[in-house]
């Protein structure tokens, strides 16, 4: 067992940590901006009607590889809420038989959500998402004829997930992202889709508040 977290307690203990997270809250001081990158994949939802039609022996896209998200955010500390704006590039690929797809996702998201409770420092959050979609699916069959579909434009989605969070004051936490956007899909040749309803599951995210980074190393660097 690892505890990161055993030197605060004894602030938390004694009402320290709150004095100074109340001193904060009135200056404005931990609101601010937010950076944070992290290890994703993703998996397929629902089965597509034109590899059933077209290419049966194909079987359906599962899970994409490993890919990173990267974000840019604000905080606001009174509301416990969180501004994102999320870009991630994802790809999954088939073959059998010659024959090929691969089916790739570019997303720009903003998304807000708010904290909704606190489990001994694991601090769940739920919101709404607003993407701008690049889908794009490419097919290459026996003899060698590449065939390609895309679809570009905005679609609603939910975002929820955990933050790892013992106190408010720390320059840095650890958070687990999870989208769900309903409703994606390129419309093949055939007529029938190829779907991107996926699960987004982002392992584990470190998320920096550049400035509470910069006050700290003011406070400690002499003059």
């Amino acid at each position: 067992m690892i505890d990161m977290t055993l030197k605060n307690e004894k602030n938390w203990l004694n009402g320290k940590t709150k004095r100074t997270t109340d001193s904060l809250t009135i200056l404005h001081r931990l609101s601010g901006l937010t950076l944070a990158v992290g290890p994703s994949a993703a998996f397929f939802l629902r089965s597509s009607p034109h590899n059933e039609n077209t290419v049966p022996y194909l079987d359906n896209h599962k899970v994409t590889k490993v890919f990173p998200e990267f974000c840019l955010g604000y905080y606001l500390h009174r509301l416990d809420l969180q501004f994102n704006f999320v870009y991630r590039s994802l790809k999954s690929e088939l073959d059998a038989y010659d024959f090929s797809q691969v089916a790739k996702r570019q997303a720009l998201t903003f998304e807000i959500y708010k904290f909704i409770c606190d489990y001994n420092g694991f601090d769940a959050f739920v919101g709404s998402a607003v993407s701008y979609e690049w889908l794009y699916v490419s097919e290459t069959n026996q003899s060698g004829f590449t065939s390609i579909e895309k679809y570009n434009g905005v679609k609603p989605g939910i975002t929820f997930g955990w933050d790892i969070r013992p106190n408010r004051l720390q320059i840095f936490y650890l958070r687990t992202n999870l989208r769900y956007f309903p409703n994606l899909n390129v419309k093949m040749n055939d007529g029938k889709n190829v779907f991107f309803d996926q699960l987004e599951f982002n392992f584990i995210q470190l998320v920096i508040f550049p400035e509470r980074l910069l006050s700290a190393k003011r406070v400690i660097t002499p003059n």
